[in-house]
């Protein structure tokens, strides 16, 4: 598999294994009062580390993704070291979990470090679509902050799939 698919890539094996601690877990689990880190909770979760592992792997991979996207001219080397960061910081959500102190900054971090990262991308690209898709998608993300949501949990739903659209667009157009 090519590279470029990378960062699309481990979101998908993000999701595989949340899917997983959701079944897991369905007996209390709901996306209208819960964010999907409380799956990695271990004093709520059954077997929380089946989501760490998704985590870690998917930060491997979106890492990985940074690390081809720095090949690039320096905006994009710029927008790749973010990528890098941002697969660093969703690996320590994982035993970094909800209810320890550094969560929420970690969390917040590793999707405002991925939006960046992408928008730098798109503005160092030659393509037209990824110069102007890229910078919308960070600017829905931070609109999207004041937007009053019925749970955390669907807010960060609609933050994964944006950053799954960036990296599919990205794939696709690069």
């Amino acid at each position: 598999m090519e590279m470029r698919w990378f960062g699309f890539m481990g979101l998908i094996v993000y999701w595989a294994f949340t899917l997983i601690a959701v079944k897991i877990n369905s007996s209390w689990f709901s996306l209208s009062k819960d964010t999907f880190s409380k799956l990695g909770k271990p004093e709520m979760a059954k077997c929380p580390w089946i989501f760490w592992l998704g985590l870690t792997l998917g930060g491997i991979l979106v890492a990985i993704y940074g690390l081809w996207l720095s090949s690039g001219n320096r905006l994009q080397a710029m927008g790749g070291a973010y990528l890098i960061l941002a697969g660093a910081l969703m690996i320590l959500i994982g035993p970094i979990h909800d209810g320890l102190k550094p969560h929420d900054t970690l969390a917040f971090l590793t999707f405002f470090m991925f939006y960046i990262g992408s928008a730098l991308y798109g503005l160092g690209s030659s393509n037209k679509i990824l110069e102007v898709s890229q910078p919308l998608i960070l600017a829905t993300a931070i609109a999207s902050m004041f937007f009053h949501w019925p749970s955390d949990g669907y807010l960060e739903l609609f933050g994964i799939s944006l950053g799954m659209v960036s990296s599919f667009i990205i794939a696709i157009y690069s």
